[in-house]
């Protein structure tokens, strides 16, 4: 329907019939504003220019690199190791039978996996200070006063834009799952 985000409901129904057009997560004075969806690329657009008004690049990279890679590495070592022990009393409770498995095999792959995490968040820590200092140094020489308020501001709003108009299936609860029996609209 022209002027109305795909993720707004229609005034018609499946069957053809005219609905009432009230919405609680619309406004109905302006068409088109999921009311619901715009509340919330704001408030994520408003945290993100929040956190973008701290400048990462003054932090030291090596201890920011060590200290984000360490404690992504523990948690997800200590995630995957409680899960693999869940995942053994689900198994002593359906009666099935567990497989005995040495220390080393026990604790090898959450271990591993949580090392590959962590160096993983380091790095990725680490080119994001590098990235926030180069940004903040372009915004400069683009004649901003400010230039930090003006980054947290341009990634506040950048955000916020993406969010609300990200039409992405799993934003719009449109997966692509059908009731059986039906016929999906790229199909019709």
């Amino acid at each position: 329907m022209a002027g109305q985000h795909r993720d707004q409901p229609s005034d018609e129904g499946r069957d053809g019939s005219k609905g009432s057009g009230a919405d609680s997560s619309t406004d109905t004075d302006r068409p088109g504003v999921d009311v619901q969806r715009l509340r919330r690329a704001l408030g994520l657009g408003a945290v993100t220019g929040i956190a973008s008004a701290f400048p990462l690049w003054k932090i030291p990279r090596k201890p920011l690199a060590l200290w984000s890679g360490g404690i992504a590495a523990a948690v997800a070592t200590g995630a995957l190791i409680l899960k693999r022990d869940q995942f053994k009393r689900e198994a002593e409770v359906q009666g099935e039978a567990p497989a005995e498995v040495s220390r080393a095999r026990r604790l090898g792959a959450p271990v591993a996996t949580g090392a590959l995490f962590g160096g993983l968040m380091a790095g990725s820590m680490w080119l994001t200070s590098v990235t926030d200092e180069w940004s903040e140094k372009l915004i400069a020489r683009l004649g901003a006063k400010r230039p930090r308020a003006t980054y947290a501001v341009l990634a506040g709003v950048g955000t916020a834009l993406i969010d609300y108009f990200d039409d992405s299936p799993r934003k719009s609860g449109q997966d692509g799952k059908v009731a059986p029996g039906e016929m999906s609209e790229k199909r019709a």
